[in-house]
C-alpha cells in the first residue's frame, strides 16, 4: 500500500513539472515580440556611409525575399586576383601587390517567398569582406526579409551592410537590423503589411 501511495505521488510530480513546462512553452510561444529581442547591428568603421532610404533599398534590390536558414558554414578565406588591365589590377600594381585575401561566410537559406524578383527554393547568402563586421549571427530556423544581389560565383549578397536584413519574430512582427532613421516605423510592423509596403513601393 505504502509502495502504490509512493508511485502515485511520483506521477503526481511529474505530470505537474510536465504541465508547467509545456504551460511555459505555449505562454513563451504566444508572447508578443518585441526591438530588444534582436540585436541592433552596425555598419563597419571602414565604410563611408552617404544617407538612404526605403525606395533606394528597394530600387537596388535584385531580390526580396522572406528566408530562413537552414546551415551555416565556417568562414573562409579567398584570394582575390584582379583581372589584367581592369583598374583593380592597376591599382594593386602601384601598391606593389598583385592578389589580396577576403573572409567570407555562406549561409544556406530556404525562400519562403520572394517579394521581389525571384530565387530558387534553395539558394546561399555570401557575407563578404567588410560586411562580416555587422553580419546577424545566423542561427539555424533564423527567419529574415533580405534584400539581396547576385555575387560573382553566383550565390547572393547583402546590398547593403546593415539595412538589407530585417528579422522575422515568432509572432510575424518584422524589426530592422540598423538604426536608419526611415526603417524606424518598420519596427514591430506585421509581416504581411510590411511585404505589402514593399510591393508598394516597387
Amino acid at each position: 500500500m505504502i509502495k502504490v501511495k509512493k508511485n502515485i505521488i511520483i506521477f503526481a510530480v511529474f505530470l505537474t513539472t510536465f504541465s508547467i513546462a509545456i504551460l511555459g512553452i505555449f505562454v513563451g510561444q504566444n508572447q508578443s515580440s518585441k526591438r530588444s529581442d534582436f540585436p541592433i547591428l552596425h555598419p563597419s568603421p571602414a565604410y563611408i556611409l552617404k544617407d538612404s532610404s526605403f525606395e533606394e533599398l528597394i530600387d537596388i534590390s535584385e531580390v526580396l525575399v522572406e528566408c530562413e536558414v537552414a546551415r551555416v558554414h565556417s568562414i573562409e578565406t579567398r584570394e582575390f586576383i584582379p583581372e589584367p588591365g581592369t583598374q583593380e589590377a592597376m591599382a594593386y600594381e602601384k601598391m606593389g601587390i598583385t592578389s589580396s585575401f577576403y573572409k567570407i561566410l555562406k549561409i544556406d537559406m530556404i525562400k519562403k517567398e520572394c517579394v521581389k524578383g525571384n530565387i530558387d527554393e534553395f539558394f546561399t547568402l555570401s557575407v563578404v569582406a567588410l560586411n562580416l563586421d555587422s553580419a546577424p549571427d545566423f542561427k539555424i530556423g533564423d527567419r529574415f526579409i533580405m534584400a539581396l544581389k547576385e555575387y560573382i560565383d553566383g550565390s547572393y549578397t547583402n546590398v547593403t551592410s546593415v539595412s538589407s536584413y530585417f528579422f522575422i519574430a515568432n509572432d510575424d512582427k518584422v524589426y530592422p537590423a540598423g538604426e536608419d532613421p526611415w526603417a524606424q516605423r518598420f519596427n514591430g510592423m506585421n509581416l504581411s503589411e510590411f511585404k505589402q509596403e514593399i510591393i508598394e513601393t516597387i
